[in-house]
């Protein structure tokens, strides 16, 4: 019973240091930005949370030997620290974006030596960039979107990924990358979620000689914007 209370009397008293030490960084950073340029403020901040969340996943990498560190998770700590609103930011997406883009690069790279392409070959390339294909059409029809998953979906098809070990590390990485922008977003008074986007992702706008071709023409009636385009007419007129 006494250590019960003691471990309870320790996981408050560690619950109150964490909530003071991030209120003196909100703090801090809400100071700053009264007194700082944002744009240099933003620069500061994205050095600063790259920097510690790289070196973080290096010492892990090192005492682990698992593959902690690839080009992918570069562009997805930018995202996560540049744009932490963002859903392309949101965990939700760069976790299964990720997830997808590895297994689709490394199921497609496995098909092709099945079909006998030699690694290197141009044949190979094309398989990659079917891959690559199936990705994007996959982000796009479920909304999970991320960038960065492209690039990890390319290194998996040209055969950097040697197996499921270093598929594991991969997305652990990711997993850990996005705890990462949780803790030192919300730290410093950032909203960054948990799991899902605060908020859709809205479709890219298409610019085209006639107008814009977006969402933001929603009100317009489908067959109206097609004729228009028929008879090359303006779409905001």
């Amino acid at each position: 019973m006494w250590f019960l209370n003691q471990r309870g009397f320790i996981i408050k008293l560690l619950d109150r240091i964490a909530w003071n030490v991030a209120k003196v960084s909100r703090l801090t950073f809400w100071y700053l930005t009264t007194r700082v340029n944002v744009r240099v403020l933003t620069a500061l901040y994205v050095f600063t949370a790259t920097v510690v969340s790289i070196a973080i996943m290096g010492v892990a990498a090192y005492f682990t030997s698992w593959v902690f560190v690839f080009p992918s998770i570069g562009p997805s700590a930018f995202l996560i620290f540049y744009a932490p609103s963002s859903a392309m930011s949101a965990p939700r997406n760069t976790i299964l974006g990720h997830l997808a883009g590895v297994f689709l690069g490394y199921a497609s790279y496995k098909v092709a030596l099945l079909l006998g392409v030699a690694k290197g070959s141009t044949l190979m390339f094309a398989t990659s960039g079917i891959a690559m294909g199936f990705l994007g059409m996959l982000m796009v029809l479920t909304g999970i979107l991320h960038p960065p998953a492209a690039s990890s979906c390319l290194i998996a098809s040209l055969g950097f990924v040697k197996g499921m070990y270093q598929i594991l590390g991969m997305m652990g990485a990711v997993v850990v990358m996005c705890v990462q922008g949780y803790v030192m977003n919300n730290l410093v008074g950032i909203k960054y979620p948990l799991w899902s986007p605060m908020e859709d992702m809205p479709l890219p706008k298409i610019k085209t000689v006639l107008g814009d071709v977006s969402e933001l023409q929603a009100k317009d009636h489908v067959e109206s914007i097609a004729a228009k385009l028929a008879m090359r007419q303006k779409i905001d007129e």
